[in-house]
C-alpha cells in the first residue's frame, strides 16, 4: 500500500536530499523559542496541530475508517508529569486527554472521538503508538519533529489541496522520494 507523509513542511523548502531548508520550530518544545523574527506562541502551535488532527480524520473518513486499534504503545511518564511539561510551554491538558492517558494501553480499540483526542498528545510526545484499522486498512504513525505517515490505498488530491490550504503539506513516497499530492 502507498505510504503519505503528513507535515507542516513545504515540500518546496527542500533541498536535493529531502532535507529541510528554513530554520522552524518543530515540536511543541519550541513554543516561546523564536523563529524567522517571531516567538512561537502556544496559540499558533495549537492551531498547527488542529489542522494535523484534522487532515488524519479527514483522511480516516474519506476511506471510511470509523475506528482504530492502538499497536506499539510507549508512555514512560504519568500524568502529571505530561501535565507539567506541557504547561511550561503554555498548554494544558484537558479532563478528556488525561481520562484518555490514563486508561490506554495495547490494542485498545479507539472511536474517531477519540482518535481526534490522542493525536495531540502523540504530537506533544505524551505517547507514541500506531494507530491500525482492520477494514479498510489504514496505518498511522508518528515521528519526531511533526512528522505523520499514512498507509492506506490512496489519498484523494481534493484532500491534498484542502490540507495544504491549512499549511499541512501530503506527500506520496515513490521510488524518487517523497512526491507532493498539491
Amino acid at each position: 500500500m502507498p505510504k503519505y507523509r503528513i507535515t507542516r513542511y513545504d515540500p518546496k523548502n527542500r533541498n536535493y536530499k529531502g532535507h529541510y531548508k528554513v530554520n522552524t520550530w518543530t515540536s511543541y518544545a519550541d513554543i516561546g523559542r523564536v523563529y524567522e523574527g517571531k516567538k512561537l506562541q502556544p496559540q499558533e502551535y495549537l492551531s498547527v496541530e488542529r489542522n494535523y488532527v484534522d487532515t488524519i480524520l479527514s483522511v480516516a473518513s474519506n476511506k471510511k475508517v470509523d475506528s482504530f486499534t492502538v499497536y506499539e504503545l510507549e508512555s514512560y511518564v504519568t500524568v502529571a508529569e505530561n501535565a507539567q511539561k506541557l504547561v511550561k510551554r503554555g498548554l494544558c491538558l484537558t479532563n478528556k486527554e488525561r481520562r484518555l492517558l490514563e486508561t490506554i494501553e495495547n490494542e485498545k480499540q479507539l472511536d474517531l472521538d477519540e482518535i481526534e483526542t490522542i493525536i495531540p498528545l502523540i504530537l506533544r510526545e505524551c505517547l507514541w503508538c500506531k494507530l491500525v484499522s482492520k477494514e479498510p486498512k489504514c496505518i498511522v504513525e508518528f515521528g519526531y519533529d511533526l512528522y505523520s505517515y499514512v498507509i492506506c490505498s490512496g489519498i484523494d488530491r481534493s484532500l491534498a489541496k484542502e490540507a495544504r490550504e491549512k499549511g499541512i503539506f501530503i506527500e506520496l513516497e515513490d521510488d524518487y522520494g517523497w512526491q507532493p499530492l498539491a
